[in-house]
């Protein structure tokens, strides 16, 4: 192979690992968006039993210090 042949085989790996690490990217975001959501729903559904999703303390003032 001469020396531009190998310049885009180079290049060409490149973008196919750009475009893998994208989707990693992609997926990794979803995944954290998933987990707030899931997060947000869990704290939702403490408040809705009075527990404050702060506090790890559970007394009689509803799970408030």
């Amino acid at each position: 192979m001469d020396a531009e042949n190998v310049t885009k085989a180079e290049l060409e790996d490149m973008r196919r690992e750009n475009i893998y690490m994208e989707e990693r990217l992609i997926a990794w975001e979803k995944a954290i968006e998933e987990n707030k959501a899931i997060e947000e729903l869990a704290d939702d559904l403490l408040r809705n039993i009075g527990v404050d999703a702060g506090s790890h303390n559970l007394n009689e003032n509803n799970g408030r210090p």
